[in-house]
């Protein structure tokens, strides 16, 4: 029986024989204080917590013994994998204040008792990121479920493949709206505190979800990793129309699918994996990488090449980007473009593009041979340019346009 004005749980376990008749009402008084959890799990990483544990908290009671379906236990600082059959690593006990990641190697289910359930669980926290357990069952709205005098040392919130952070103008932004029973985040703050999730009834009002449905197609696939970063962005500029309700938001390390998050109008996480122990990451981010970002049409199926001041990754990383844009594509080879208008009077565009960053010399020459105009000497970036001449103070005549890069 769940008590949801007190946040408590009242339970019994009839024997094997006992059963429910319909139409009737059971009176029970707290017998044991035993409350179960059963905690879903999928192939790969999964960001978990405990809500409560059994009175023996080793990592084979809770886990399951070695060799099995879970292969490694990661926490804050310290891990444990399945190594010659049995678990090896600092990791000796699970806690109820931790979050976990689990690695396993097919979908599971972890279920199990315990006498310690209490939402009012005080958390100590360090500056920087904190890896920790939702303490309640059930869900609760992010703002109303952190003190007030302690939300705004609340920098932002990662959980598995989502992400919330706290902003000046706006509140909390991104993905991740709500904390539920069962799942562990990482808690980045500005300062040393300690709170207490606040599960009243006021932190269940209002919640709200984000919900997406991926695309259809393996291209779409991520693996989940306990490594990650989120990239928050708010605008999208493209140079012809606008981007709409539905697309989607890519980020790749090179050709590598590392995230996947759908556009619904407002400042939204775009998920970024990186490498790591876990299955399916190869070729993902590492520390020192830059990210690269796309933006896929739903309507049409067009892919576009977002560009911006992207910062390099790093794990657990949350950068707010504020806009991309996009760009236009680089291309495999160094080309000159015909000018247009040609003929022309006076002014003429010449069109180029370089595939690597380098030097870039444009020169126009006379029929013969005389150098008359520099239009371009500097160092450029990869892509497509253009320059523009004014011949206003030369003859009409023929010339001839020389590119050196």
């Amino acid at each position: 029986i769940y008590d949801v004005s007190e946040d408590k749980i009242y339970s019994a376990f009839p024997s094997n024989n006992f059963a429910f008749a319909d139409a009737q009402i059971f009176f029970v008084d707290e017998i044991s204080g035993m409350l179960g959890y059963e905690l879903s799990l999928d192939a790969g990483a999964n960001l978990v917590s405990f809500y409560t544990l059994p009175d023996d908290n080793s990592i084979a009671n809770v886990i399951g013994e070695c060799p099995g379906n879970i292969t490694g236990v990661l926490t804050e600082g310290m891990a444990a994998a399945c190594i010659n059959d049995q678990w090896i690593g600092t990791l000796i006990e699970i806690d109820l204040t931790d979050g976990y990641w689990i690695l396993a190697d097919n979908p599971d289910t972890l279920t199990g008792y315990g006498t310690n359930y209490d939402p009012d669980r005080v958390y100590d926290l360090h500056y920087g990121a904190n890896l920790i357990s939702y303490s309640s069952l059930g869900s609760a709205d992010l703002s109303s479920s952190i003190p007030d005098d302690v939300e705004d040392l609340f920098l932002g919130i990662l959980s598995q493949g989502s992400a919330a952070m706290n902003t000046d103008s706006l509140g909390w932004v991104g993905s991740l709206t709500t904390f539920d029973a069962g799942v562990g985040y990482w808690i980045i703050v500005s300062d040393d505190l300690s709170f207490s999730y606040q599960t009243g009834s006021m932190a269940r009002a209002d919640i709200r979800r984000y919900i997406e449905t991926r695309p259809s197609g393996s291209a779409f696939m991520v693996a989940q990793s306990p490594n990650q970063a989120f990239y928050f962005v708010d605008t999208i500029t493209l140079d012809e129309g606008v981007i709409e309700d539905g697309d989607w938001l890519l980020s790749y390390n090179g050709h590598t699918l590392t995230g996947i998050r759908q556009w619904q109008g407002v400042m939204i996480d775009i998920p970024a994996m990186g490498l790591s122990e876990s299955k399916g990451t190869e070729g993902y981010l590492e520390n020192g990488d830059v990210p690269s970002f796309t933006l896929f049409k739903q309507s049409t199926g067009e892919y576009i090449q977002l560009g911006g001041d992207i910062p390099a990754w790093t794990e657990n990383g949350m950068y707010a980007l504020g806009s991309l844009s996009e760009m236009q594509p680089i291309p495999n080879e160094f080309v000159l473009k015909n000018a247009y208008p040609n003929p022309f009077n006076p002014v003429t565009t010449l069109e180029f593009g370089i595939p690597v960053d380098g030097d870039v010399s444009i020169e126009v020459y006379n029929l013969q041979g005389r150098l008359i105009a520099i239009l371009v000497s500097q160092n450029m970036k990869a892509g497509y340019h253009s320059v523009i001449w004014n011949a206003d103070n030369h003859s009409s005549g023929m010339y001839f346009v020389k590119m050196q890069a």
